[in-house]
C-alpha cells in the first residue's frame, strides 16, 4: 500500500462504529410542526374566513388564494434581475441592494390560514389526527373509530357504551388522554390487535405541546397552482374546490351568529364537515399532486440535480482493474474536480484565479495536457485509491443499487509519451468520449447492463466521511445478508460461485 493511502480492506473488515447518544433515540419519533406557534411567527398571515363580508368578499377570497403576481423559480436572482443564476446565490446586487436567492423557499410559506370558531376549544393537529385515524381504523376500511367520536351528526357507537359518553371536538379535547387509553388498552378491537400501541403513546408524549391547534394552514400556492379570471377559478388541483366550500361554510357560521342563535352542537357538526374536507384536501394533494411521478415534488425537488453529481452511459472496463474502480469522462472530471484543479493551478502553478478559471473553461472543448496531469495528481494524492463516489442506477431498490466506488482515472489520463504521440483528432476523440467505464463484476447489484443504461455518481469530497459509506462498498455485498452463501449481486462465473459457496459453508 502506498504511504498515506487508506487501507480499504481494513475499513471493510473493521468498519467504524458511530457513537450513539442515548438522547438521539428521540429522533426515531416523528417531529410534528406546532401550527399555532408557526402562525404566530409569520409576518402577515391571512385568515381567509375572516375576510370582511362585503359584496366583493368572494372576489377577495379568490384573490387571496390565487395570487397571480407570484412567480416560482429554482433559479436564483436579485429583485431587479441584474444577477441571475445559482452561481450568484448569496451575493448582494449593487443595483437593487438585494441578496440573490431563489424564491422557492419564500413561496412555500403557509401565508393563508383557516381559523376555527371560538366555540370549539381546539382541533387535533392534522398530522397527528391522520396518524391516529389510520391507527384506530375500523377493520380494513378507511373509516376510523376516532371519527365516531368527532362526528356529532352520527349516533355514538354502541360498542363504546359504558366508556365513551360524549362526542365532538370539545369532548375529544377535554378527554383526550382517557380516549387514547381506551383505544390502546381497553377497546378490544384496537387494543388486542395492535402490539405497538406503546409507540403511539410515545409519539403523543413527544408531541404533547403540538397536539392541538386553532388555525389550519392552506397549502402554499406553489403546491396548488390556481389562476383566476374575475370570479372564476382555474384549478390544477381539483380538490381545492372542496376546501373552498369549507371556507364558505365557516364564513356562513360567522354571519349566521349575527342573526340567529347557533348551538355548540350545530357548530360542532359544521366543523366536523369542514375538518374532514380539510384532511381530505391535504392528503389528496400530498398523495396525488406532490408525490406521484409527474407531480411537483418529483419533478422540481426530488428530480433536481444535486451539486457535484454526474450521469452518463456506462461501458465495461476491458483492461486490468479492480472491481471498485470507476473511469469517468474528461468533461465530467473537469466539472466535478474544478475547484481542486483551481486550487492546484493557483497555489502550486502560480496562476491567477482568472487565468486558472479561463484555462479550465477552455479545456472543456480543447484537451489540456497540464490539466490532465493536475487531475492525475489529485487522484494520486487522494488518501484512497481514487476519488470516492456513490454510484447508482435508478431506482435504487436493491441492497447493492448504490455502491461506493473510486474514480481512479479521468479519461484519457495520458503520460508525456502518449501525449506526444497523440494526434489532434485523437485528443478530440478523448475529450468527447462521454461514457463512464465501470467493472463488469458489479453491474448485477444496480441491475445494469451495457446496452445504453445510464448511471449516476455523487462525489464525496469529505474524506473523513468516507468510512461511514463503507457498508455500500461492493466487497460488503460478497456475502448474502439473508443466508451464508455468496451474494448473486456480485457477477462471478458459476464455477467460482460453487467453489466459494463450498468454502463459506465448509464446517
Amino acid at each position: 500500500m502506498e504511504s498515506g493511502k487508506v487501507d480499504i480492506e481494513q475499513l471493510i473488515s473493521n468498519p467504524p462504529i458511530p457513537e450513539i447518544n442515548p438522547k438521539d433515540e428521540e429522533l426515531i419519533l416523528l417531529n410534528i410542526l406546532d401550527l399555532d406557534k408557526y402562525f404566530s411567527e409569520l409576518e402577515n398571515p391571512i385568515i381567509i374566513n375572516k375576510i370582511p363580508y362585503t359584496s366583493n368578499y368572494m372576489k377577495d377570497i379568490i384573490k387571496a388564494i390565487a395570487d397571480n403576481k407570484k412567480t416560482h423559480s429554482l433559479v436564483a436572482s436579485c429583485d431587479c434581475g441584474n444577477l441571475v443564476g445559482n452561481y450568484y446565490e448569496g451575493v448582494r446586487c449593487n443595483l437593487c441592494n438585494t441578496v440573490v436567492k431563489n424564491n422557492i423557499e419564500s413561496s412555500a410559506i403557509n401565508d393563508i390560514w383557516i381559523e376555527i370558531p371560538k366555540e370549539i376549544k381546539a382541533v387535533p393537529n392534522p398530522e397527528i389526527f391522520t396518524i391516529l385515524r389510520n391507527w384506530f381504523n375500523i377493520g380494513k376500511s378507511s373509516s376510523s373509530y376516532i371519527d365516531c367520536i368527532l362526528n356529532v351528526d352520527e349516533p355514538l357507537n354502541e360498542e363504546f357504551a359504558g366508556y365513551i359518553d360524549g362526542q365532538g371536538f370539545n369532548y375529544f379535547y377535554d378527554n383526550f388522554d382517557y380516549i387514547l387509553n381506551f383505544f390502546c388498552n381497553i377497546f378490544n378491537k384496537t387494543a388486542s390487535g395492535k402490539k405497538d400501541n406503546n409507540q403511539i403513546k410515545m409519539f403523543i408524549d413527544a408531541n404533547r405541546d403540538k397536539l392541538w391547534c386553532t388555525k389550519l394552514p392552506l397549502l402554499p400556492s406553489i403546491l396548488q397552482p390556481i389562476t383566476n379570471e374575475g370570479y372564476s377559478l382555474k384549478y390544477v388541483n381539483k380538490n381545492i374546490k372542496m376546501i373552498l366550500n369549507s371556507i364558505i361554510d365557516l364564513i356562513d357560521i360567522r354571519i349566521m351568529k349575527r342573526t340567529i342563535p347557533l348551538s355548540v352542537k350545530n357548530i360542532e357538526k359544521i366543523m366536523y364537515d369542514v375538518y374532514s374536507k380539510y384532511i381530505d384536501y391535504i392528503q389528496y394533494t400530498k398523495k396525488y399532486k406532490l408525490s406521484k411521478k409527474p407531480c411537483i415534488l418529483r419533478q422540481h425537488v426530488f428530480g433536481t440535480r444535486l451539486h457535484m453529481t454526474f450521469r452518463s452511459v456506462i461501458v465495461p472496463i476491458v483492461e486490468y482493474h479492480e472491481g471498485d474502480e470507476l473511469h469517468i469522462p474528461w468533461k465530467i472530471g473537469l466539472n466535478v474536480l474544478k475547484y481542486h484543479i483551481l486550487s492546484i493551478l493557483c497555489n502550486r502553478r502560480n496562476y491567477s484565479m482568472k487565468n486558472a478559471y479561463a484555462k479550465i473553461i477552455k479545456a472543456f472543448n480543447k484537451y489540456d495536457f497540464e490539466i490532465d496531469k493536475v487531475i492525475q495528481l489529485i487522484i494520486r494524492e487522494c488518501p484512497y485509491k481514487g476519488m470516492p463516489v456513490l454510484f447508482n442506477r435508478n431506482p435504487s431498490l436493491n441492497l447493492s443499487a448504490i455502491q461506493l466506488l473510486f474514480v481512479t482515472k479521468v479519461k484519457p489520463s495520458l503520460n508525456i509519451k502518449e501525449y506526444n504521440k497523440a494526434t489532434e483528432d485523437m485528443l478530440n476523440t478523448y475529450i468527447h468520449d462521454e461514457t463512464i467505464v465501470m467493472s463488469t463484476l458489479i453491474v448485477k447489484g444496480p441491475n445494469a447492463d451495457f446496452d445504453g443504461d445510464e448511471m449516476n455518481g455523487i462525489m464525496l469530497y469529505e474524506m473523513d466521511e468516507v468510512p461511514k459509506f463503507m457498508p455500500l462498498h461492493p466487497a460488503n455485498r460478497m456475502i448474502s445478508p439473508i443466508k451464508m452463501e455468496m451474494d448473486d449481486n456480485i457477477t462471478l462465473s458459476a464455477q467460482l460461485f460453487v467453489m466459494l459457496n463450498g468454502w463459506v459453508n465448509d464446517d
